[in-house]
């Protein structure tokens, strides 16, 4: 039987708090700073990467999509397009909502496997970079005890969150400022916690971080590193080489979606397949 407000004593007052002009004005807001986020509808077509149609309008156009991960037309690689066939041939799909119902499928272990050939630091896989990052740092803040984050001012809006969800305390560095961070991790005292999070090249400005000089100090300051490097790594291999190196860091954030990684998982793919 349906309740009824008025069958448990509720009568609704005319008078209360007017939440939809609330939340109306807030939109407004959005819109009047030019910060509402509008996204673009589109529709890629086979075999003419970058080329796709914009379904924004009334009218469909043609564009080329200059803001893509897919640095080299993977996704409409023949070998890697063949495979994800031959995948759905062999396995079928499988559609579950947790990684441990009802168990562990093959073909993504089988992925996993050759990704964790790539290195012999230990790794842990997340959905997004993302999400990497937020996890990552929200966990390790919450781990250390009195934990201290120090970040670099133009990190990624991904660490930044990290950060706020650890609950910790934080202290800002200028940019890529070693002098700064050096006076910052001696406030901080010699026996606290502390956590340096940086990025290896900043997207949007093509910075380069001193890594070597970020990664090494005192021992009686010892510092817990941790480097974002989803915009180097594979992107610009020479670079990463000789500037980066992640295994230099702590921890070290790296990403599937970068030139180097798409071209071996593309050579995984059709030998998998063929074999």
């Amino acid at each position: 039987m349906a309740i009824k407000y008025r069958d448990i004593g509720f009568v609704a007052d005319t008078s209360s708090f007017d939440y939809d002009e609330c939340i109306d004005q807030a939109l407004g807001s959005l819109h009047d700073e030019s910060r509402y986020r509008v996204f673009t509808d589109l529709a890629r077509r086979a075999g003419q990467f970058p080329r796709a149609w914009d379904h924004s309008g009334v009218t469909p156009r043609e564009i080329t999509v200059w803001c893509s991960n897919d640095y080299l037309g993977m996704g409409q690689n023949t070998g890697v397009l063949n495979a994800m066939k031959g995948a759905i041939d062999s396995w079928a799909p499988v559609l579950v909502a947790l990684a441990i119902f009802p168990a562990r499928i093959m073909s993504l272990l089988s992925l996993k496997k050759n990704w964790l050939t790539c290195t012999t630091r230990k790794r842990f896989g997340f959905t997004s970079g993302y999400i990497s990052n937020e996890a990552t740092i929200s966990t390790l803040g919450k781990l250390l005890p009195d934990c201290l984050i120090l970040s670099d001012e133009l990190n990624h809006a991904s660490m930044i969150e990290g950060v706020r969800q650890s609950g910790c305390s934080k202290r800002i560095w200028r940019h890529n400022d070693l002098e700064h961070l050096e006076s910052l991790l001696r406030e901080a005292g010699n026996e606290r916690a502390k956590l340096i999070i940086f990025e290896s090249i900043y997207s949007m400005d093509g910075d380069i971080a001193p890594i070597k000089k970020f990664v090494i100090w005192p021992k009686n300051t010892m510092p817990l590193t941790y480097l974002d490097e989803g915009a180097c790594r594979g992107n610009v291999w020479a670079t990463w080489r000789r500037h980066c190196r992640p295994r230099r860091a702590d921890v070290a954030h790296s990403t599937l979606s970068r030139e180097r990684w798409q071209k071996r998982s593309a050579l995984w793919a059709a030998n998998h397949r063929q074999s």
